[in-house]
């Protein structure tokens, strides 16, 4: 079996005291699509962010290590210094964030800031406008060559989008983590971009973390996924294990919530409550306030990851190894 390209071990992040992720685990195959999922406050961008250190600077990050294996050589990430990480910043690791019309530079034009990208990164000899122009036209924008001057402004959510990713190919990632790539673009649009996320995977054999509240929209693209609550993640297997053998209660309210074709179906499910802050977290398991299956002991102790089935981990009391 061949190394992982990424290994994290045991990141953990806290604001002012505050842990929003614990000692969160798991690691990425070249080439792999692993999908991060949960609510809006699980931690899932904090623990993307804290693999590069991009969080803000009060952000207390720490880690056991951050191994990534790109083909320059091994290198843990949570051993280095702030400036050796820069070359990996968007380099090795790049990053589509959510909302392209917040995260694009709206003074500067297409063409300037893919430019930047190319030149940061040294891949932007010879005919910089042809480069552009390639990359555009890999993202699917069409009549690219017009498009350079153009101003984020001019373009539609999903142009905005493709541009981001063509801003995260400039780079040559071997990683790149797509936060939420296809929140604020409408049904039609999110299949392209999921679709065109899958083709450039293939292509350039780049391996993707996928960030996402849900679980119907990763399920088609993600090779596994791993469900995270209140910063901790709570199960996580292949994904024909998670949508077809889901054994966290919280996985299956996240399932039960997602709406299906051709399933007739009442009204849709909800999970009861919400994600609780940091400050709130008590002493025992964190999903415990919501959970219809809640127990004595999941109040008084918080359960550990066990592998109920070969490569199938969660952790909660109610579940045992059938292996």
């Amino acid at each position: 079996m061949s190394k992982p390209l990424l290994e994290a071990e045991n990141i953990s992040v806290a604001f002012n005291g505050a842990e929003v992720v614990s000692q969160v685990s798991f690691s990425i195959n070249p080439g792999e699509v692993l999908a991060l999922v949960g609510e809006s406050g699980c931690g899932k961008s904090s623990v993307s962010l804290a693999l590069t250190r991009l969080l803000p600077p009060q952000a207390q990050i720490s880690a056991d290590h951050i191994r990534f294996h790109s083909r320059s050589g091994s290198v843990d990430l949570a051993a280095v210094s702030n400036r050796q990480l820069r070359k990996y910043r968007g380099g090795g690791i790049a990053y589509i964030f959510q909302e392209p019309s917040v995260s694009l530079n709206p003074v500067m034009t297409v063409r300037s800031q893919i430019a930047e990208v190319l030149e940061l990164h040294g891949n932007g000899q010879g005919d910089l406008d042809k480069t552009i122009i390639e990359l555009l036209s890999q993202v699917g924008i069409p009549d690219a060559k017009n498009r350079l001057k153009a101003y984020p402004h001019e373009l539609s959510g999903g142009m905005q989008q493709r541009v981001m990713i063509a801003m995260a190919l400039a780079g040559d990632p071997e990683l790149l983590i797509a936060d939420e790539p296809t929140t604020a673009l409408d049904v039609t649009v999110q299949a392209q971009i999921l679709e065109l996320l899958d083709s450039l995977r293939k292509e350039r054999g780049m391996a993707i973390l996928l960030i996402s509240h849900n679980l119907g929209v990763v399920s088609a693209l993600a090779d596994r996924i791993a469900v995270m609550y209140a910063g901790r993640i709570v199960e996580h297997a292949c994904t024909r294990a998670v949508i077809d053998s889901p054994f966290h209660p919280y996985t299956r309210a996240l399932l039960a919530a997602v709406p299906q074709l051709g399933r007739a179906c009442g009204r849709l499910q909800t999970i009861p409550g919400m994600v609780p802050l940091p400050s709130e977290y008590g002493k025992g398991c964190r999903f415990a306030g919501r959970c219809q299956e809640c127990q004595k002991k999941c109040l008084e102790s918080s359960p550990v990851s066990i592998e109920i089935r070969p490569e199938h981990f969660c952790s909660c009391f109610q579940v045992e190894p059938k292996l």
